[in-house]
């Protein structure tokens, strides 16, 4: 098994990483759009130089994080654009370039778009097309929430890996495994907003009905979510559990 890891977005929320960075958008209670969007410079190109300087020697993979357009146009004030669907494909033209600056550091780049299990456009592969345009690098997409309305829109994506709510929404797994699709899935195998620590043996079983569906090659297991609700020592035990768990499996898969 492989660790893949991110910089934790600890410096800001993952609407205010970007949007704080971005010309054309200014800094309120509620970001607000009001000229083109631009992208000037890279954004958190830094952050994951330092995440991959830190665990330099450690064999953890390092993946940079971007927030989805989507999730960005329906996260601030539009005074500029007029419309929902220019202003998210104006962030997309502007995102591809953050994307395209990480894929040259790190092997995988995800892209988050909670909003689209909440309201789902018709234009969003589109969109992910667009902010993953010329990007090299593994491809991931993570969509909190209950997508299950939407699942079969999602494996359209021109992504590699799809990232899921698996802990919270019961009834997920039952729903992809009876669909083809190509792309590995994100297996969400504990609670991202729950202060409770999960029981090993508990997320244990959670990963091996996952490997009832699904070959190990196809399965990433992590949280359901980001852990920023989340005391930091809780985000931690949560964690180590998580990767207990999985090495757990993976040794009484080797031993047969």
């Amino acid at each position: 098994a492989e660790d893949l890891i991110s910089d934790g977005q600890v410096r800001a929320g993952m609407v205010e990483i970007f949007a704080s960075r971005l010309s054309g958008v200014r800094m309120r209670e509620r970001p607000e759009v009001f000229a083109e969007i631009e992208h000037i410079r890279p954004i958190t190109l830094a952050h994951v130089e330092h995440a991959i300087r830190l665990t330099g020697g450690s064999g953890a993979e390092v993946k940079g994080i971007v927030t989805g357009p989507f999730t960005m146009a329906m996260s601030v004030t539009d005074r500029y654009y007029g419309s929902s669907e220019r202003l998210a494909f104006a962030f997309a033209e502007a995102l591809n370039r953050e994307v395209l600056a990480l894929c040259g550091i790190v092997g995988t780049v995800q892209v988050d778009e909670p909003f689209l299990s909440v309201e789902y456009p018709e234009y969003a592969r589109e969109l992910v097309e667009t902010v993953f345009r010329g990007a090299h690098c593994e491809r991931a997409l993570h969509v909190c929430g209950d997508v299950t309305p939407v699942f079969d829109e999602l494996i359209e994506m021109p992504v590699d890996l799809l990232d899921h709510e698996f802990y919270k929404q019961e009834g997920l797994l039952t729903h992809v495994a009876e669909l083809d699709f190509r792309q590995r899935l994100g297996y969400g195998a504990v609670d991202s907003t729950s202060t409770v620590v999960e029981d090993e043996e508990d997320v244990v079983a959670r990963i091996e009905r996952a490997l009832q569906h699904f070959p190990p090659e196809r399965l990433v297991i992590d949280p359901d979510c980001g852990l920023r609700h989340l005391p930091e020592v809780v985000a931690a035990e949560k964690l180590k559990v998580l990767v207990r768990a999985a090495r757990t499996v993976e040794r009484r898969s080797d031993d047969g």
